[in-house]
């Protein structure tokens, strides 16, 4: 791959996307549809789909874990729809989703 041409070209590494023309790493996260319904199950899927080898997302993640750490303990069972405040934190970190991809991290790959 020739990283001087105007391409666009994006690859994958570790899961990251490098996009060579900037030189930045990219984290992809996706969020899930508006009628989503929040589930201890789907936001545990959806959490599992952020891949962070690098811990450079990991304040995002860890506020995940942690209101999936607060389902466990009220007793919430794994298809049983939410209907609390923590229903409320959950629908607003996945719409945060879209956030991540905001999120560059520039790689300097240059000779000197």
């Amino acid at each position: 791959m020739n990283i001087r041409d105007n391409k666009d070209a994006v690859m994958t590494t570790l899961r990251l996307q490098w996009k060579s023309t900037e030189d930045i790493l990219a984290v992809p996260a996706t969020p899930p549809p508006l009628d989503y319904s929040i589930t201890k199950r789907n936001a545990l899927k959806k959490i599992a789909t952020v891949f962070n080898p690098l811990g450079l997302v990991t304040p995002f993640i860890v506020q995940a874990k942690t209101m999936l750490q607060e389902l466990w303990n009220r007793g919430y069972d794994w298809v049983e729809e939410i209907q609390d405040k923590v229903a409320n934190r959950s629908q607003l970190w996945f719409l945060q989703l879209s956030s991540l991809a905001y999120v560059k991290i520039p790689c300097c790959l240059q000779n000197q």
